[in-house]
This record gives C-alpha cells, sequence and structure tokens, in this order.
C-alpha cells in the first residue's frame, strides 16, 4: 500500500475495536488492545538513553481503561493521535503503522 497519497475517509470506534476506511476503499479492523499495546510514543515503545540502554513503562501499569479510546484526532496527512481512558495520549500511529496493525 502506497502511504504517501493515503488518507482516511472514516473512522469509526467501537467498545473494542477500531474500524477504518482508506480513501482506496480498504477497510481494516484493529482492536483496541493491540492499539494501545503497539503504541509508539516513547514510554510505551520504548527509548534508549547516551548510554544505548533502552527504557520502557512497564505494560503490568495498564488498567481496564488503558484499552479504551476517549477520541482521536487527525495529525497532519500521516497519522492518528488517540486519548485514551487512562489519560494516556502520546503516541502519534502513522497509516503505515495502522496498516501494519491490521495485519497482523
Amino acid at each position: 500500500m502506497e502511504f504517501m497519497h493515503l488518507s482516511i475517509k472514516t473512522v469509526s470506534l467501537f467498545v473494542k475495536d477500531l474500524f477504518i476506511e482508506w480513501s482506496t476503499g480498504k477497510k481494516i479492523c484493529i482492536s483496541l488492545h493491540s492499539l494501545r499495546l503497539a503504541c509508539p510514543c516513547a514510554g510505551c515503545a520504548g527509548e534508549h538513553d547516551a548510554l544505548g540502554k533502552k527504557h520502557t513503562s512497564p505494560s503490568s501499569l495498564l488498567v481496564k481503561k488503558s484499552f479504551d479510546v476517549v477520541s482521536y484526532e487527525t495529525v497532519g496527512l500521516y497519522g492518528l493521535r488517540f486519548f485514551w481512558a487512562d489519560g494516556h495520549s502520546d503516541g502519534l500511529y502513522t497509516f503505515k503503522l495502522l496498516s501494519s496493525l491490521s495485519e497482523k
């Protein structure tokens, strides 16, 4: 899929799933659980310090409301940002990442 010219036609949030219809007509479904576990922010995905050691937040800190999306917003012409019920909103999910999550 070409991501440079890809855009989202519709986004639908349900209790446990996210549905996206791309401008190409392709439709995908991603569980909110998978979406949250794939958060690309430095705290969730990890960040390397000056010595090369990777630091992440433990997934054990996630609670039931960590998997509930309150809202979302588009980010430029390349991604979405989700606002989770536990207050987290740092991850910027690119269209490429969203598409790859639907294939798992």
